[in-house]
């Protein structure tokens, strides 16, 4: 329980870097609708510098983000701008993660088919010229030489097998991000407006799962 609880910690610690910066602050700004598309950057810069939200976590398995601001209602924006964004560049890493690792597979799979045309080619020339030993009843079958060029074929087929299905499971993945990030990323309670005449927002958020996700992309 403890590692969970410092995974839930750390989670948190990832969305408090994140609101450090400015490029992340203005997204919030702006998916919060705390500015008007026409007030420019500018604007949202400046929104955004004097915006107060953070990020804390309860237990093992809740990440909490409240805000201060002028008014109720501002605070609850600001919270439902984190939430949006947090999600959204998380399904966005896990895309790219996602795009890199078929990328790699389709690379590997071809430099393996190509190695496999090279090793089959030599298999074929050998039983050219020693046709009795495709014959398993044949005691040229067991030559050492026919032994190892059709093992060669053996295990490089094996392995392109082995790449093609590491492949499609990526290429499911990346099918289904968002849904896998609906999964993973659960709002138990949305941003709420406060009842006392603090005006602070907040809310509470499934982290576990997905903070060992992220915590190791972002």
């Amino acid at each position: 329980k403890l590692l969970e609880q410092q995974r839930t910690a750390e989670q948190a610690q990832v969305l408090n870097d994140l609101l450090a910066t400015e490029s992340f602050r203005v997204a919030v700004v702006k998916s919060g609708n705390l500015v008007e598309a026409r007030d420019g950057d500018a604007a949202a810069k400046a929104v955004a510098a004097n915006a107060r939200v953070w990020a804390g976590y309860s237990g093992a398995n809740l990440v909490t983000v409240t805000a201060v601001a002028s008014s109720a209602k501002e605070a609850q924006s600001l919270v439902n701008g984190v939430i949006a964004q947090y999600s959204e560049r998380a399904t966005q890493q896990f895309q790219r993660d996602s795009s890199l690792s078929v990328s790699y597979y389709q690379q590997q799979l071809a430099v393996a088919n190509q190695e496999l045309a090279t090793r089959q080619s030599a298999l074929n020339d050998y039983l050219a010229s020693h046709p009795k030993a495709a014959n398993p009843a044949n005691p040229e079958s067991q030559d050492i030489n026919y032994r190892t060029l059709l093992e060669r074929v053996t295990s490089q087929s094996t392995l392109i097998t082995q790449l093609q299905t590491s492949l499609q499971a990526v290429q499911l993945r990346e099918a289904s991000a968002p849904e896998t990030q609906l999964a993973a990323f659960s709002v138990q309670d949305p941003p709420s407006l406060p009842s006392n005449p603090i005006p602070t927002s907040t809310t509470k958020t499934i982290g576990l799962p997905f903070a060992a996700f992220l915590f190791g992309l972002l």
